[in-house]
């Protein structure tokens, strides 16, 4: 059954904030402090003003002065005061909250199946990821905040000028609602144009990230002029896109800008008529003009915040999409497993992706524990899709797989991979010591152990030549594929699994090693139930069994002596190799 796990955005929102609610509510404390502080300001700048006047003819009211200064000086301390309290809450949150995304955002992909992880690009979901924790700092403290500042200041504007003059206050009362309304049908836009912009930059990191994976093909056919070329393509879409959103909010402002010096002239003519019937005083000039100012810088704010806001919703949409996961999930509750042994039966099987036929199985196939068991067939045949099938990487969507007595499809995924232990044909290593990559099969097991297990890989004496042995760092790069091969095995020995699947585990080994390898494979408990995935046929003559795959099927089955002697893809695939 497929489903779309999908997020809600104000569920993400409110898990998030949730941690730091306190802090939260004290950052909003201040920013209602600061606004009243700055209007405070203004009211007590006005009656300086007026103060001044009267004292430029009677200066036994000088005191008035003086009171109203050190009211002035008190509004600019108390406002630098919850300024910089208003900071120190926001270094106490936002990085622990960025952190908090990070790893939200990259852990829960842990929780998906397989198919997640089959269409997944690394760089472009730690893009989007990174992207995500930067977009939602910006939503708490750049726009929320912001946006309640912008209504205590809106707020106390509008007090202000209807004080004066209720004129003044229906003009400016308009001005904002207008502006406001026009901002919202503005940014649906932005949303559109933002999202678009988001997808293409994490696109083009992939690409380049691409360009990297590959970087020996670059060099050696002359690739780089080509890389450029086509990289830049890509980031002349991303500068495109980005001017045009850009020059939609430049447009924006430039609206916004022609009404304030509009506004402005409208109430300073309307004031000075008012003057010259004494009904204001010079300090109703200053309280206007700096109230007019303020809405306009507040409603400056609050359009450009909001362009932003969609983009960053956008950003944070893009990146919550890309960690969402639209996988097969398994029908059935999980049941409680027992084990009175380890044998494999696989009883009617078929598996498709995307509605196409990629393996099935009819009848029962018994595979008994401890037994050494050989799967052969060209790339394509439907061997990595038995071995997905085994690990519960993938489900059926007919027929049954038990380990022991336990059907896997209703078994915890970590109980069923624990009785695994693979050893892959394209071997990554973590960017780690060397001792904790072998000890990643075993996170319990001791130095000792892991020494132990290194030496029957064959691996130990190569460590033991390195400056820091078995703390030296390593990536892929740092390595060669036998070197890397090498290290996986000695992690898939050192896990106390009851099966154990070599797929192609020594095809980058040279003879002599890949001798010892098998040698050490073979010296692994007789309880242990060995499959080893193989194209060179010498290797596995000496399984138990061998399962021959072509176009998803199992076609023959047997052991090497009996398939050597039949009409069939075995004997040919023999045939070539031995005539090789």
């Amino acid at each position: 059954m497929k489903i779309k796990n999908k997020v809600n955005m104000l569920s993400f929102f409110y898990n998030i904030i949730r941690p730091f609610k306190w802090v939260f509510f004290g950052i909003i404390i201040c920013v209602g402090i600061t606004s009243l502080s700055v209007y405070s300001f203004f009211w007590f700048m006005k009656y300086l003003v007026d103060a001044l006047t009267v004292c430029s003819t009677d200066m036994s009211k000088i005191g008035d002065v003086y009171k109203y200064a050190i009211f002035v000086i008190s509004t600019i301390m108390i406002y630098e005061t919850s300024a910089r309290l208003r900071e120190y809450l926001q270094l106490q949150m936002i990085p622990k909250m960025k952190k908090n995304i990070i790893d939200s955002l990259s852990g829960k992909t842990f929780a998906y199946s397989y198919n997640f992880f089959q269409n997944f690009t690394p760089a472009k979901f730690v893009y989007a990821v990174l992207q995500t924790s930067e977009s939602t700092a910006d939503i708490f403290i750049d726009y929320a905040v912001d946006f309640l500042k912008t209504i205590f200041s809106l707020s106390l504007a509008c007090v202000s000028l209807f004080y004066v003059d209720i004129y003044l206050g229906y003009l400016g009362l308009i001005w904002i609602a207008i502006w406001m309304f026009a901002g919202f049908l503005l940014s649906k836009k932005t949303h559109t144009m933002s999202y678009k912009l988001a997808d293409l930059r994490s696109s083009l990191s992939a690409k380049w990230n691409n360009t990297f994976d590959n970087i020996d093909s670059v060099f050696v056919y002359n690739g780089s002029e080509n890389e450029l070329a086509k990289n830049q393509k890509n980031s002349t879409d991303v500068m495109n896109q980005d001017k045009k959103l850009s020059k939609y909010i430049f447009k924006v402002m430039s609206v916004q800008g022609s009404v304030v010096v509009g506004i402005t002239g409208i109430a300073f003519l309307y004031m000075i008529g008012l003057f010259k019937k004494g009904v204001i005083t010079p300090g109703d000039f200053l309280l206007v003009g700096e109230t007019i100012h303020h809405i306009s810088h507040n409603l400056w704010e609050f359009a450009q915040d909001l362009s932003w806001l969609v983009t960053d919703i956008g950003r944070i949409k893009q990146g919550l999409d890309m960690s969402t996961s639209d996988s097969i999930q398994r029908n059935g509750e999980i049941q409680k497993i027992n084990f009175k042994n380890h044998d494999i039966k696989i009883q009617n099987i078929s598996f498709a992706y995307s509605d196409k036929e990629v393996f099935s199985h009819d009848g029962i196939l018994n595979i008994p524990q401890g037994k050494k068991i050989a799967l052969v067939g060209s790339s394509g045949s439907g061997k990595s899709t038995f071995v997905k099938l085994m690990l519960g990487l993938e489900y059926p969507q007919k027929g049954e797989i038990f380990l022991g007595q336990n059907n896997t499809k209703y078994m915890n995924e970590y109980d069923l991979r624990e009785n695994f232990a693979l050893i892959p044909q394209d071997p990554k290593v973590f960017e780690d010591t060397i001792f904790n990559n072998i000890r990643y099969g075993s996170f319990s097991a001791t130095r000792e152990e892991v020494i132990e297990y290194a030496k029957k890989a064959q691996i130990h004496n190569f460590i033991m030549t390195l400056p820091d042995q078995y703390e030296t760092m390593i990536k892929n790069t740092s390595l060669s594929g036998g070197q890397r091969q090498r290290l996986m095995i000695a992690r898939g020995l050192l896990r106390n699994a009851k099966v154990f699947i070599f797929d192609e585990s020594t095809s980058a080994l040279d003879t002599i090693t890949e001798k010892d390898i098998l040698n050490a494979i073979e010296e692994i408990d007789s309880s242990k139930t060995k499959f080893i995935i193989a194209h060179r046929l010498y290797t596995i003559k000496n399984s138990d069994h061998i399962l021959v795959f072509q176009h998803g099927k199992i076609v023959q089955q047997g052991s090497h002596d009996s398939l050597i002697l039949q009409n069939g893809l075995y004997q040919e695939l023999y045939k070539i190799q031995i005539q090789n």
